[in-house]
């Protein structure tokens, strides 16, 4: 929106990945998420769907406090050797995980 007295931009990505490469992905830096539950990206295969919004306020100086994020990433037939918690398998398993700037939360 580039009316009124704050302008703001908006951006919505979808992308469909394997779950071993979107793991790879999140396990890069600076994240290194599947490194810190002591997970390889090559232990999780499946395939995941993920949406992603971002708003932000279209200003010179933006801080990371002023931009709105939102996430849903379907994952579907999902198995793994060792899950993250417990050491246990899993096979076969569908989630949904949705994020916000406030919050997580899991469907299963």
């Amino acid at each position: 929106d580039l009316t009124g007295a704050n302008p703001s931009g908006a951006m919505t990505v979808s992308a469909h990945a394997s779950a071993s490469d979107a793991a790879a992905l999140i396990d890069s830096d600076p994240l290194r998420l599947m490194s810190e539950v002591n997970m390889r990206p090559d232990q999780i295969s499946g395939e995941i769907d993920v949406h992603l919004g971002v708003q932000f306020p279209l200003i010179q100086a933006i801080t990371i406090n002023e931009i709105d994020v939102t996430a849903i990433a379907q994952l579907r037939d999902i198995s793994a050797d060792v899950l993250m918690v417990g050491g246990y398998p899993l096979s076969g398993g569908n989630f949904e995980l949705s994020f916000d700037n406030e919050k997580s939360y899991k469907r299963y």
